[in-house]
Parts: C-alpha cells; structure tokens; sequence
C-alpha cells in the first residue's frame, strides 16, 4: 500500500506529467503516420500512373499546339505580299531576295523550332529556302538530299494532297557545288497545300529533337509519334520500339512486355502521342518511396522521443524553483500547500493575478484619462501647468521628436441602424479599440485616443511615413473593409511636424485632409504629403438655373434630369464630400424655399419626399436617389397646386397645349370665354400663380425641347412649328426657361462638345 501511495505521489510531479503529455502526443501522431503509410503505399502505384498519363496530356497538348502554330505560320506565307509578288512567269530575283529574307526571319524564331522552310514556285519550277534560291530539282535533290524525299516525292505529293501533311522524321545532306557540307538534325518534314493559291506549296523541316526536349516531359525519354495509320512518325534515341501493341482509343494505357505504354490522341493532327515507361522503374520508384517513408518515420520517433525528454527536463527545472519560492512566500499559510505542483502555481498565480488587477486596471485608467486631457489641452490651445510630453509617456524623448498625427474618421451606414441599432457609441469603442491595439502594438512610443464623438487620433513619433506605419494602416483599412456594408473609415496622416507647439496646426491639417475625401463609402487613406483624392467643385450656374426653371413649373422628370446633370458634373470633377454634401444642403434649402413661396403642405412624415438624413448619404447614386424623393415630391404638390382650376382656367390651359402652335393671345381666349382680355389675366394669374403669357411660353419651350432632343430640324423650323414667328423672341424665352441657348441645349443633351 505504501508503495502505491509512493508511485502516485511521484505521477503528480510536472515531470513525470510532461513526459507522459510527450509521450501520447509522439504515440497519437506515430498511429496516424503508421494508418496513413499503410494506407498510402497502396496507392502510390496509382499516383504514379496519373502522374505519367498528366506528363503525357501536357506534352500532348504542347505538340498540337505547335503543329497548329506551324500550320498557321506557313500558311501565313501565301497571304504573304512578297510571295505573291513572285506569282507571275519568270522568276523575279529581286523579289525572291524579299522572299529569302522574309523566310530567314521566320526560320530563326526560336519559339518556332524550325530547321528550315521553303516555298516552292510550281509556276516556274523554282524553290527558295532561308539562304539561296534555286531550280526545284537542283534545290531537292541536289541542296537537300533524301533517298526517300526526291524532289519527284515532292512533286506527287503537291499534286496529290491538300492541306498540312507531316512525313516521319528523317535527316537530308546539305550539298553546296556538290560539295557535302554538313547534315541537317533529325527533322520532321511537313507540306503546306492550298488549292486557293495553286503555284504555290510550302515545305518546311521541324527540328525533331529540338521541339521534343522543350516539350516531352516525363521520367525517361522513351518516346514516339504514330500518325494515323500507326507509322512512326518520331522515335525519340532512347526508345527503340521494334513492336508497338495494340493501343484500344477508350483506354490510356497498357502494359506490354513488362513495360507501361501511356498514350493520348491529339484532337487536331490524330497523331498518336506514346510514352513507355519500363515496369521495373515504377516499381524503383515505389521501393524508393517506400523506405524514404519508413526511414522518416523511424528518424520522427527517435527525434521525438529524446526532443521530448529535454522538453521535459528544461521545463521542470525552472518550475521546481518556482514551486520552491511559493512555497517560501507561502510560509504564513496565506494558501494551503499541495503535493500537486501544477495545482499550487494555479492558486497562487490566480492570488497574485487578483491583487495586481484591481491596481493595474485602477493606475491605467487614470493614465489614460491624463494622457486624454494633456493631448486634448495641446489640440484646443488650453494652457494648462500639465503637458502630455515626458509625464505621461514614461520615456524621456517623447513629444520633443519629429512625430505625425493619424486622424480616423468612422461614418456609419444607414444599414448599420436598420439592422444593428443605435449602438453607435459601443461600436465606436470596438474600433477605437482595435485601433489603438493595432497602431501602438505595431508602432513604438504610439499613443491612440479619441478625440471626438466619431473621431480617433493617434500620435506616432516618427520622422516620415515609413513602411511599419503603412502596414498598420493597411491592415486597418483591410478589417474595416469587411464590414463596409456597416461603415467605413477616412484616415488622415498629417506630414510631419518638429515641436509639440505644432499639435495643433497638425491636428488642424488632418481635419482638412477629412473634409477632402472623396465622396464614396468605401475606407480610404489620404496623406498630407500628396495630392488628396478629390478637390472642391461647384456646379455651373447654369445647370443651376436650368433646374430652378424646371422646378418652378413644376416639371419633375425635367427637374430630376437637371438634378442627375449636376450630380454627374461634381462626380465628373471629382469633387470632394464637403463638395456634394453642400449641394444637397443648398438644392433641399431651395426645395423648402420654392415650397414656402407656394404655401403647399408638407409631405407626410416617413413618405415620398420627407427629408432624411444626407449625412447618411456617402455615394453620388445614393444622393442623386434622395434627392429625387425630394424633387418628386415638390414638383407633384406644386402640380397638384397649380391645378386646382375651375372651368375659366381649365379651357385656357387646354387651349394653350391644343394651339400653341398658332398665334394665341389674350384676347383670343377670352372672346371664346366670352370675357375681357383683362379680368382673364387677372383670374388666371390669381388661380394658377403663374401669368398666361408665361404659361404659354412655358408650354412652347417644352415642345421645342422635345423637338430639340428628338429631331434633326433646325432651329428656325423648330420654332415656327411652336408658333414663334420672330426668332429673338424665341432665343430669349428659350434662354428664359431653360437657362441655356437652344443650341447649347441640344449638344448638351447629347453629350457633344
């Protein structure tokens, strides 16, 4: 019993405890590597036949690719000016020059792989290569000997084929004054025929060797081409196949004579593309494999093991010293002593953990707090007998070096209240947070705290933007970007300023880098030493007039596109938030002016035109679509005001839009009401607000506009059709109405210059 007490008192030492934890650990992984060896090594023949038949699909797919290149090239060639030059009785030796050069250009592409390449005149019975020209007897039998490829096989073959021939690799002595003067590599010969140009035929030699080094890949070299009878048409040195097995299409291998024959059917030439691969080398490569593995494994335990045993030893040293101090510290009782080692340091730490926190929670808050206070006293200018240089910061150069400020601008979507809440303040907290762990975690002698309600300032001591700041900075702009549905950050850096007189000139030119953001709602970070995003933009005071025309009538589409044109144009200038945000202010204060003047009842709360907040408005689409609302709204209530008529002005109004055209008057209209020209116009002003010439103005330059946008007639045509008889007249209510000239008007609605 006693020495079972023993042994369990000795199994609560850290050490033993340590080298039990190794010890499982190495035996768990030791399973797992022993499942997965055996596991593996019954695949592994597997792999290395799709290893083989990947090899073989890409050197495939490289042939054909190539022999589709060549095919293109030399076909190229009858397109080609200079030989067609030469279509013609004689031989121009002039042009064949023209013809030779363009013809060593070609050749000496080395992505090409090209020996050699003709063209044969058939006309003239003549052949250009790459150096000389010369009869085609001469030039195929002679320059260019192959008992087998004479230049009669060249001739009956031109005559019989079409189209692009390969023949089987072969090699041809290259003569000169029948001199032998070397031998070509080995090649493989191909013919171009087309029957659209018939004196023509172009006879090329591929460089065999050349295309197979830069395009086979595999483990040997054992390789060959059959065309589609079967023939080799190439047979790499290596090979030398005397029997070549039956090949079924639906497979892509099979296994011959104790060797692996791996082959794939190109889609374009049919060619059939074989790579053998001996039995005996996959079975090395497993073998190879195989104890490459189990020596790994066997290195992993023993490594393990002993790596484990110093672990355990260098961890247990220091611990035993540490149990030994507690104990000591210990000796009032203050925690109850534990045979367990482990348990005794938990309780301990946790005492020691619970007597600094309330301390370190209580010191770092009131730091803080001052830190908050010295800053925001340099920032306002408050002078003050406390200053948040060397007191607050713990170290003696702080604030009297070269420092920048980074101002964070956090802005909220409307989406962030539709679906997270008012919780604006806490949501503020989260990023202040992560932004102060992020810049002075990142950054020495950085200090982070917020300096009003939706902004955060960090202090960074530094002499220039340097690539640590630009990584903090990144990685901000990359975690606030996941929630840009949310909100989004503008991050100003101020250039770098000498003295912490300076704070507040720099905090001062952050918050106009803010003020010069683009206006889009995405997080972006703009430098004080370079040129800013976007610039400040006022729209024209044209579009301006165009719009208060359209708005006064009451015209709403005419009044939204006017609207659009304007936003357009400050996107188009790039103008900065500051820029959009006024606009919306102002055209909203004109929108609530033009509505006063009119007495018309406001919108209801929550509807099609009550005003929301443009605060929450960060894109030039999402502006444009607020103020639509807006727009929409004023122009249907100044409609619906201006018609509210009764008979007298229901007739005149409908005579003005059915005769327009004519020569209406005053007078015209009340003959037919049977009424006074002047009690007509005092009624109709006093029901419509709007005196009838006007009115009948109004109505002719909109038809006239119609016709601008919508025909190819000329002004004058267009204004006699909207019955203005006097052109000045028609210039000047034109320009009255729409702000602009009819001329201008139409190229500006067609977007010309």
């Amino acid at each position: 019993m006693k020495k079972l007490l023993a042994f369990r008192l000795k199994t609560k030492s850290i050490f033993v405890k340590l080298l039990l934890g190794f010890m499982a650990v190495i035996a768990l992984l030791l399973s797992f590597n022993v499942f997965s060896f055996g596991f593996f090594r019954h695949n592994i023949r597997d792999e290395i036949i799709r290893y083989n038949l990947a090899n073989l699909t890409h050197t495939t797919t490289r042939y054909e690719e190539h022999l589709q290149l060549v095919h293109n090239v030399a076909s190229g060639l009858f397109l080609n000016n200079k030989v067609r030059a030469l279509d013609k009785p004689g031989v121009d030796y002039i042009e064949a020059q023209k013809v030779i050069a363009e013809l060593q250009n070609t050749v000496s592409n080395p992505l090409l792989y090209l020996d050699n390449l003709f063209v044969y005149d058939t006309r003239n019975s003549f052949v250009f290569e790459k150096t000389i020209g010369a009869d085609a007897a001469a030039m195929l039998n002679e320059h260019f000997h192959n008992e087998r490829l004479t230049h009669d096989f060249w001739k009956g073959e031109i005559a019989r084929t079409s189209g692009f021939t390969i023949y089987p690799a072969t090699t041809f002595t290259e003569t000169t004054y029948s001199i032998e003067t070397g031998k070509t590599g080995l090649v493989l010969p191909f013919l171009v025929k087309s029957s659209l140009y018939p004196n023509f035929a172009i006879i090329g030699f591929i460089d065999a060797n050349r295309i197979f080094r830069a395009y086979h890949q595999s483990i040997n070299d054992n390789f060959f081409i059959l065309n589609g009878n079967g023939e080799p048409l190439f047979v790499s040195n290596a090979t030398g196949v005397k029997h070549v097995p039956e090949l079924p299409p639906d497979r892509s291998y099979v296994v011959h004579d104790r060797s692996y024959y791996f082959y794939s059917k190109g889609a374009g030439s049919g060619f059939t593309y074989v790579n053998v691969v001996p039995d005996a080398s996959i079975s090395s490569q497993i073998v190879r494999l195989n104890m490459t593995l189990i020596a790994l494994l066997a290195a992993a335990v023993v490594v393990s093991a002993g790596v484990s045993v110093l672990f355990a030893v260098r961890f247990h040293n220091p611990v035993k010293r540490i149990v030994e101090s507690i104990r000591g510290m210990n000796a009032s009782a203050t925690v109850a002593n534990h045979a367990n080692e482990l348990e005794m340091i938990r309780e301990n730490i946790g005492l020691i953990e619970r007597r600094n926190e309330a301390v370190h929670k209580d010191l770092e808050a009131k730091n803080n707090l001052l830190r908050y206070y010295g800053y925001m006293n340099k920032l306002k200018r408050i002078h003050s007998a406390f200053q948040p240089d060397d007191a607050l910061s713990g170290e003696p150069d702080a604030g009297r070096g070269p420092y920048l400020f980074v101002l964070f601008q956090l802005s909220f979507k409307r989406r962030f209240y539709q679906v997270v809440g008012d919780v604006e303040e806490k949501a503020t907290y989260f990023v202040r947070e992560f932004v102060r762990q992020t810049m002075d975690g990142r950054l020495s002698g950085a200090q982070t705290f917020q300096a009003e309600r939706d902004q955060i300032l960090t202090l960074v001591p530094a002499d220039r933007v340097d690539d640590r700041l630009r990584e903090a900075l990144g990685q901000i702009e990359r975690v606030v970007g996941e929630d840009m549905e949310y909100c989004f950050l503008t991050i100003a850096v101020s250039s770098v300023h000498a003295d912490s007189s300076e704070m507040t000139a720099a905090y001062e030119e952050a918050l106009r880098l803010l003020r010069r953001r683009p206006f889009h709602d995405r997080t972006m970070i703009l430098y004080g030493d370079a040129e800013a995003g976007a610039a400040d933009a006022v729209v024209p005071p044209g579009m301006e007039q165009e719009f208060d025309v359209q708005l006064a009538e009451g015209n709403k589409t005419e009044a939204v596109q006017a609207m659009r044109r304007m936003v357009a144009y400050l996107a188009k200038r790039n103008g900065d938030a500051a820029s959009f945000r006024r606009f919306a202010d102002e055209l909203t204060a004109k929108l609530a002016k033009t509505a006063a003047a009119l007495l018309l009842a406001p919108p209801e709360p929550g509807g099609p035109g009550a005003e929301a907040d443009t605060l929450l408005l960060y894109t030039p689409d999402e502006l444009a679509e607020e103020l639509e609302k807006r727009i929409a709204s004023t122009c249907d209530r100044i409609r619906l005001k201006k018609e509210e008529r009764d008979p007298i002005v229901g007739f005149a109004l409908e005579y003005i839009d059915g005769h327009y055209d004519e020569d209406v008057s005053l007078d015209t209209v009340a003959g037919k009401l049977g009424i006074t020209g002047g009690y007509l116009s005092t009624y109709f002003k006093d029901k419509t607000g709007t005196n009838f010439v006007d009115r009948l103005n109004d109505v002719r330059i909109r038809h006239a506009m119609r016709l601008l946008l919508e025909t190819d007639l000329r002004i004058q045509e267009i204004a006699e059709r909207v019955g203005y008889q006097n052109m000045n007249s028609f210039y000047r209510m034109f320009k009255k109405f729409s702000g602009v000239t009819p001329t201008d008007y139409r190229k500006r609605q067609k977007g010309e210059p």
